[in-house]
């Protein structure tokens, strides 16, 4: 995080950080673009994508999108279990190897239902999405 060149002081993103979870905690939906600056969800989203979450008030299970809030801010990766921590065990779709810190369940804002690409929407809900999340988990296990 830059501001016209100069580095962000970190008290100054740590306060960004917080007040972006207050914002989006009192929400119980939405929706939230994706970054062009990161492809680690890639081939599914590569950028401009616009997501679709929503609070569940079941937990996630293997496979699904969250939506969590950990530095630098909203982060959408795939759930592959229970972490040895206690929290969820994530991993973007393009990295080669999981997240080094579970996801506690304070920092999960939801999970992501649908996305829209080109004008198109596509829902994330529903058995064929479902086989395709657990593969794509099966998948990502499988590079880490």
């Amino acid at each position: 995080m830059t501001r016209r060149g100069q580095a962000v002081p970190p008290a100054v993103r740590e306060e960004f950080l917080r007040l972006t979870a207050q914002a989006l905690e009192a929400l119980p939906c939405g929706r939230i673009e994706v970054s062009r600056a990161t492809q680690s969800m890639a081939p599914l989203f590569v950028g401009g994508e616009r997501l679709a979450w929503s609070r569940t008030a079941t937990a996630p299970r293997t496979g699904d999108l969250l939506l969590y809030l950990q530095r630098p801010g909203p982060i959408v990766h795939r759930v592959l279990g229970r972490a040895a921590d206690g929290g969820w065990r994530t991993k973007g779709d393009n990295r080669p190897a999981c997240d080094l810190l579970g996801v506690p369940d304070r920092e999960v804002l939801g999970r992501i239902v649908a996305f829209e690409r080109d004008g198109a929407v596509y829902s994330l809900e529903g058995r064929g999405a479902r086989g395709y999340a657990r593969a794509a988990a099966l998948l990502s296990r499988g590079g880490d």
